[in-house]
């Protein structure tokens, strides 16, 4: 196949074309305006996997049928939520171009109907346990207040790792300016710091005070990832989750004592997005149940 991001460049120039392939460089034209991550993830996705299969393919003639047979090969190796999500964007804004594509369904086989969970106190607190180990050595010891960072703000992951010390003043709260927030709809955030974090992050910066980030090597130059060290820390507390499972738990515990509104604002979302981030404690179902049942069955006795 030939260089797709050389007919990806040059394509959206022939207003000729009507093949999947055009309307897939508008799309990623669109993207731009996104974030870098969610720019590459689309230019990934339609590079590997949706410009091979649809790419020279008219766009009126991608029926149900083509779609289904496109999942039934990617769904043996892969999750395809994406895949489909990209996809879908890519059709519907051939139809805004007049391109006269039909509208169906496309199901995904292997979205769940609620993504995430809500880490358990005790769980939060083995993982913390386990970053103390003497075998994770110092380099992992930051580690343990990305973690507390994320749970107790509901910081993204990039936003954590690329915290600067200006970003935290005076009065222990931390604003962050758009340029780091992963939506652009969102203008800025602000939120306050535990105590107990602000003591922290001051006592490092006393530690290293030409330090820019609160979490950089020697050079001066900020982590991109902690991935690697978070899948080894959960496999050796035996706990599963994600990362960003932590801003799912710190929505959770806000919205037990805070009312939506505030939420949102606190975190930097919609009402639409919390609703998905927001999931029932095992602890609060179990206890709700619990009190359920002892209703019925006082009911019962008097009954008898």
């Amino acid at each position: 196949m030939p260089n797709v991001k050389n007919r990806l460049l040059g394509i959206f120039t022939n207003k000729r074309n009507n093949t999947f392939e055009f309307y897939a460089s508008a799309y990623l034209e669109l993207k731009k305006s996104k974030t870098k991550n969610t720019h590459d993830q689309a230019y990934f996705i339609l590079k590997n996997h949706l410009l091979p299969y649809f790419g020279n393919s008219k766009i009126h003639l991608i029926t149900e049928y083509e779609v289904l047979k496109y999942l039934s090969i990617k769904t043996k190796k892969r999750k395809v939520y994406d895949h489909i999500k990209h996809l879908k964007g890519v059709l519907k804004l051939a139809r805004l171009m007049g391109a006269g594509n039909s509208e169906f369904t496309i199901k995904c086989p292997d979205q769940k109907a609620s993504r995430g969970k809500v880490f358990k106190r005790k769980e939060l607190a083995k993982l913390l346990w386990e970053c103390r180990d003497k075998a994770w050595g110092r380099r992992k010891r930051p580690l343990a207040l990305q973690i507390r960072m994320a749970y107790s703000t509901g910081m993204r992951r990039g936003e954590i790792l690329g915290f600067k010390y200006e970003y935290l003043n005076s009065k222990g709260w931390v604003y962050l300016p758009a340029n780091t927030l992963k939506t652009k709809q969102t203008t800025d955030r602000a939120f306050p710091l535990p105590k107990s974090l602000v003591r922290i992050i001051r006592a490092r910066k006393r530690r290293n005070p030409s330090a820019l980030y609160l979490f950089q090597n020697a050079q001066g130059i900020r982590p991109t990832s902690n991935n690697p060290q978070w899948s080894r820390l959960r496999k050796k507390a035996h706990i599963k989750g994600r990362f960003h499972d932590l801003r799912h738990t710190h929505a959770t515990w806000l919205l037990q004592i805070l009312p939506a509104k505030f939420v949102v604002k606190l975190l930097g979302m919609s009402e639409e997005v919390l609703n998905r981030y927001v999931h029932v404690p095992e602890e609060l179902a179990q206890n709700a149940i619990n009190r359920v049942t002892r209703i019925e069955l006082l009911e019962e006795s008097i009954a008898a």
